[in-house]
């Protein structure tokens, strides 16, 4: 149940005694919450940098591109991580994860 309600913050595998896993979903949601954070910096400064905008004016290329990167690439990385995390909680489920009892490594 860990890994369906608290996996994208790795919970399972730490209680499973799988410390790098667990690491690894914190570090990539880390990744993507900073991504989030960056983009919407970024969209500040756009609103300040472009302020006419109103007026008819457009933002060039490079901008535009860089935005849709910022807001789109942390939301494929939380999705990763989640899909990353039912997978694990369907195969510790079904008993084919490597350590499906919890405890210690070996």
């Amino acid at each position: 149940m860990f890994a369906f309600f608290l996996g994208v913050f790795g919970v399972h595998n730490f209680y499973l005694g799988q410390r790098k896993r667990g690491f690894g979903h914190i570090v990539l949601l880390g990744v993507a919450l900073a991504g989030l954070l960056a983009a919407m910096l970024y969209m500040l400064f756009i609103v300040f940098w472009y302020s006419d905008l109103y007026l008819g004016n457009t933002m060039d290329r490079r901008a535009e591109v860089l935005l849709n990167v910022l807001v789109v690439l942390p939301l494929v990385l939380i999705g990763a991580n989640l899909a990353w995390a039912i997978i694990e909680g369907i195969a510790i489920l079904a008993g084919r994860s490597s350590q499906s009892k919890p405890g210690p490594s070996p």
